[in-house]
């Protein structure tokens, strides 16, 4: 497979927050809900785009099975364990399935309620 390099000037912003459809924090009371974040990158400009994946895990540059999000640019995701720094890159694919290198990785520590104790790195 080909590995192509269109992605090499992307831009990764990681915000905390809560997820869009938001959370009862009363009525969840694990709140794993909570603890997300709100992913954005810079689009491909090539014709060929066939999309984004994300890719995150507890450990620099070891990440989890991606995730596939089409031709978004902004991508929030859920679910992760409070007190834990996750480290996240995004990867673009084209229409022959040809995948770039990794972003810029970024990292945050995941905090009750969104709140995080360190700056976007």
């Amino acid at each position: 497979m080909e590995t192509k390099t269109f992605l090499s000037g992307i831009f990764l912003i990681i915000s905390i927050g809560l997820p869009w459809w938001g959370c009862d924090e009363k009525k969840d009371k694990n709140i794993n809900c909570l603890n997300g974040v709100i992913l954005s990158w810079n689009p491909n400009t090539e014709p060929d785009l066939g999309g984004y994946k994300i890719y995150y895990g507890t450990k620099s540059r070891k990440y989890e099975t991606p995730i596939d999000v089409g031709n978004s640019t902004v991508y929030t995701l859920s679910g992760l364990e409070k007190g834990i720094k996750y480290y996240f890159a995004v990867t673009a694919y084209d229409l022959s399935g040809n995948e770039s290198g990794f972003s810029e990785e970024r990292s945050k520590i995941i905090q009750l309620g969104g709140e995080s104790n360190e700056k976007h790195n």
